[in-house]
């Protein structure tokens, strides 16, 4: 997923900078998180209005759920 690599880049940038400077790499990290949290919320919303009961062979809202977990 393309959000993950936001997250790699900035983890990456929080190990490349020396210990002074940590608590802004943090505040950069946290919004990578709920940059991501965003996104996944977002895909969570669109498959919300999947009917899953349409037919007797529906499969379960497996993919809502994992998301919700994730």
């Amino acid at each position: 997923i393309d959000v993950l690599k936001l997250l790699k880049a900035a983890i990456k940038r929080l190990k490349e900078r020396s210990k002074s400077s940590r608590f802004s790499n943090i505040a950069k990290i946290i919004l990578v998180f709920k940059y991501i949290l965003r996104y996944y919320k977002e895909r969570v919303k669109a498959y919300k209005a999947v009917n899953y009961n349409a037919h007797a062979k529906a499969l379960e809202d497996y993919l809502a759920i994992n998301l919700r977990a994730a």
